[in-house]
């Protein structure tokens, strides 16, 4: 198993539906990696975050568009969702690539329990990239980082697929912690506080890890939070 854990891929707005999908960004090198551990391109699976999201077909025919458009065209492309969570086994077998979705990780971590993601996907020997929560939640111990004013009641530790030990920090920027939180949250002294109990590999958009086996690489920026200290190691 391959797994990359990115914080954007950059190949869709958010405005879905509006604006037409790009390749995926290469900057830090992302799709040459992708390409370099596909074994192949038989199936590629769209997890998505919410089952129930009315946009998840749209979200995922817009990654496969962009995965055509970097020179990755599938022979099989699956949504798995909350009209196909019934099939999950059988979806995800045989899988070349596992796409795991981003936006919030208890809603996600609900999802990945019901279609018991963990248990479907021993022996599995492909790639599977997590982007923003969907890389969070690849983790066995997973902090739940809040956005909003709102998250701050969510719980703040739950359990995820263990598939690496690393927590990543999504979105990171050193001026005020996140580039989509809340201003008022004071979202770098949240992270400073729970780095306490995780070490954090915070990560820019577009910066990735790529996990090999026991083999981990970074690309593009990224910065180890712990004991409230932070310093940049790539």
């Amino acid at each position: 198993m391959i797994l990359f854990l990115a914080s954007k891929l950059g190949y869709y707005d958010p405005e879905i539906g509006k604006t037409k999908p790009t390749r995926l960004d290469n900057r830090f090198g992302f799709l040459n990696h992708l390409k370099n551990s596909l074994k192949d391109t038989k199936k590629v699976v769209y997890v998505a975050n919410d089952p129930q999201d009315k946009e998840n077909s749209l979200r995922a025919n817009a990654f496969f568009e962009a995965l055509k458009l970097s020179g990755l065209e599938f022979e099989t492309k699956c949504i798995l969702d909350g009209h196909t969570k019934r099939l999950a086994k059988e979806i995800l077998s045989g899988a070349s690539l596992i796409y795991l979705a981003g936006g919030k990780v208890p809603k996600q971590i609900d999802f990945f329990n019901e279609i018991k993601l963990k248990k479907n996907l021993e022996g599995f020997n492909g790639v599977i990239v997590g982007e923003s929560a969907g890389a969070i939640c690849l983790a066995e111990n997973v902090y739940n980082y809040p956005e909003t004013e709102s998250e701050l009641s969510d719980p703040s530790y739950l359990t995820g697929l263990g598939f690496t030990n690393i927590n990543i920090i999504p979105h990171f920027n050193l001026k005020n912690g996140n580039d989509y939180a809340e201003e008022k949250l004071n979202i770098m002294q949240i992270y400073k506080e729970n780095s306490y109990r995780f070490c954090f590999y915070c990560l820019p958009n577009f910066s990735f890890i790529k996990q090999e086996n026991d083999k981990i690489e970074l690309f593009g920026p990224v910065y180890e939070m712990q004991n409230k200290n932070i310093k940049k190691i790539n």
